[in-house]
């Protein structure tokens, strides 16, 4: 009879940290579920900020494109203010402040076009570092998630 209650008194405690064990492992898996939903959603966010920067970089190019038309149109009628200038020799020297006002204009808009042309070039490095990351958290998540899988709750 002492023998019994001794196994008996055993077993409960056996089966009392064996409930404890299981409230654990149901605790963590959920908090994991929890960790690989926010993670999921942290991607999601990513690649809408991804999808929204990479639209923001080709209404850019287009502008560039634009304006890059309109310096040739811009270019195509100071050359043929030049050839205006040499035929009309009285007004050669207005025309000639004026062609060289345009070439300074001319100067600024290129840089200002090479600093928009770097800006876009960093986006777009920026988007690609950022396609990376969220490469790597989709992995992730597709790993937790499929560990969380083998578990049920």
């Amino acid at each position: 009879g002492r023998g019994f209650a001794v196994v008996a008194d055993e077993i409960r405690k056996l089966a009392e940290e064996s409930r404890k064990s299981t409230q654990t492992i149901s605790d963590t898996l959920k908090e994991i579920r929890d960790l690989t939903s926010a993670v999921a959603s942290g991607g999601n966010y990513v690649v809408s900020q991804l999808r929204t920067t990479s639209q923001s970089m080709q209404e850019a190019e287009a502008e560039i494109k634009i304006m890059l038309q309109e310096i040739d149109k811009f270019v195509t009628l100071t050359t043929d203010l030049a050839a205006t200038s040499e035929e009309q020799s009285g007004a050669v020297q207005e025309i000639a402040a004026a062609t060289d006002k345009i070439v300074r204009n001319s100067d600024v808009l290129k840089q200002t076009f090479t600093n928009v042309s770097t800006k876009v070039e960093q986006q777009a490095k920026e988007a690609k570092e950022l396609s990376k990351i969220v490469d790597e958290m989709n992995r992730i998540v597709a790993d937790l998630q499929q560990l969380a899988s083998k578990y049920k709750i």
